[in-house]
């Protein structure tokens, strides 16, 4: 939910996360993966039917307080 704009936004997909690690798959409404490692975060999203864009990045790179899930889902409290 984004109240500044009025907006809801509603995904569907599976969510694993064991020992620090997890895994976002999103079928709906655009179908993407995220993969963290621990190390590094893997974004994967289809462009079109035939291209897929895979974006990779340290996690050194999210802000120091935030955790990854709390960067994922803009909340400082998530867990």
């Amino acid at each position: 939910v984004q109240e500044l704009m009025g907006t809801n936004n509603t995904s569907e997909g599976d969510f694993y996360f064991a020992k620090g690690k997890l895994r976002l798959d999103i079928q709906q409404p655009e179908r993407s993966v995220l993969v963290y490692d621990g190390k590094h975060v893997w974004f994967e999203s289809r462009l079109d039917e035939e291209t897929i864009q895979v974006t990779k990045m340290r996690s050194g790179e999210l802000k120091k307080s935030d955790s990854l899930l709390a960067a994922l889902f803009d909340r400082k409290d998530v867990l």
